[in-house]
């Protein structure tokens, strides 16, 4: 009995490690005025002053290639700026994407950030400048 325990034991040891590897995805999403080395935001906001550059940091985990996109509109939903990052990933990571144009922000107005996953799966954050 103990000998079949220990047989089927490393039968299911032996049939995780073949197991396909969880695909690229999506785990969050923050937005900071200040990210870390690791891309993680020291702060999670949404509103920032007019001299500030908008950070964004995109959990992923899982593995495989994607390509991901940011698209930053004004306050009348005109794009200001447009990013992507072809990204090849293996281990769990945080992307970021930053914005701060010209001049700096227009204060008192809310903005938009889009963010795409190969195009499709979307996010959309909101955000205030003071």
């Amino acid at each position: 009995m103990r000998t079949l325990s220990m047989v089927c034991a490393m039968v299911l040891v032996g049939l995780a490690a073949c197991t396909e590897p969880a695909p690229f995805k999506v785990t969050g999403l923050q937005m900071s005025n200040r990210i870390d080395d690791g891309n993680r935001v020291y702060s999670p906001g949404s509103v920032f002053d007019s001299t500030s550059t908008v950070y964004a940091s995109i959990a992923a985990e899982g593995t495989g290639s994607a390509t991901l996109a940011a698209q930053w509109l004004d306050a009348d939903g005109k794009v200001m700026a447009e990013q992507t990052q072809k990204v090849e990933q293996t281990e769990p990571t945080h992307y970021e994407f930053h914005h701060k144009p010209e001049g700096g922000w227009v204060a008192d107005k809310r903005y938009t950030a889009h963010f795409t996953i190969d195009g499709g799966q979307k996010r959309t954050r909101e955000f205030e400048i003071r």
